[in-house]
């Protein structure tokens, strides 16, 4: 089976573009998580 270059450069863009896409979702997940665990022991220090 033979993948035209131009299809295989195609295929590799977009696989990196939702690598990027899958790890920025990972990173604001993460981001999310600190900020409602400080958020909540603020909130318990401060009733």
């Amino acid at each position: 089976m033979a993948i035209p270059s131009v299809h295989g450069s195609q295929i590799v863009i977009n696989f990196h573009k939702h690598i990027k896409y899958w790890q920025n979702a990972i990173i604001i997940e993460q981001v999310k998580r600190i900020t409602v665990s400080l958020l909540g022991r603020t909130h318990y220090l401060y009733r």
